[in-house]
């Protein structure tokens, strides 16, 4: 029994473990971006990561030669790249060169603004329509608005909703989404994100999310 658990927790520990990129087919390699501009610090913030074959893949290490460039500066790191710039950045091209030499390239453009009413009043216990600054939900596109205040007993406590709906331009916060919130001053921002795809010859693709995150406002809880 005890052979066949340590033989179970090695396994997993391996599969854990980043594997070196070079070591794989490099059409194996998954992309994997993302663009966030934070309206509350005022940064763009440019991730970057990498995995074999897909999504769910084991992280990889780059090696061999491999890296990665944002806006023509490249970026050191060994499985997550990263970078935080002043104020809103568009265009954003991130470069990535694979073990064999080839280069893969993507842009952003940015994203739609999106942002509340800085003293908005919900009541407890009835759905609350919410409308915000900023276009209509657009394709491949989704927002979520996040709550974060105090239960009853003066614990932390958050909730958020997502809208999916294409062309929808407020949220219709459910009747149970304060349940938990004792009355008065909350805080909530909203965050709009659209996922792409990228489909290119001779790799694994990947996805490019660009985000939009709202300034913080202040909400009363009636």
């Amino acid at each position: 029994m005890k052979n066949s658990l340590l033989i179970l927790i090695l396994a997993i520990v391996l599969f854990a473990c980043k594997k070196e990129s070079a070591a794989i087919d490099q059409n194996q390699i998954y992309q994997d971006y993302e663009v966030v501009y934070n309206d509350q610090t005022g940064n763009t913030e440019i991730s970057a990561s990498f995995r074999e074959k897909d999504a769910s893949g084991r992280r990889l290490k780059l090696n061999g030669g491999a890296k990665v460039f944002f806006n023509g500066k490249r970026i050191s790191g060994k499985s997550t790249f990263t970078q935080n710039l002043n104020g809103f950045i568009s265009p954003i091209k991130i470069e990535f060169t694979d073990s064999k030499g080839t280069k893969y390239t993507n842009h952003s453009f940015g994203i739609n603004y999106i942002d509340g009413n800085q003293n908005e009043n919900f009541i407890k216990g009835i759905n609350n329509y919410f409308s915000w600054y900023g276009a209509a939900v657009l394709a491949n596109e989704r927002v979520t608005f996040y709550a974060q205040g105090q239960d009853e007993n003066g614990a932390a406590q958050s909730n958020e909703q997502v809208v999916f709906q294409l062309n929808a331009n407020a949220v219709n916060l459910n009747n149970s989404f304060f349940n938990n919130f004792q009355l008065g001053a909350f805080n909530y921002w909203l965050k709009r994100e659209e996922t792409s795809y990228i489909g290119q010859f001779a790799a694994a693709g990947g996805s490019f999310r660009v985000v939009y995150r709202s300034r913080d406002s202040q909400g009363q809880l009636y």
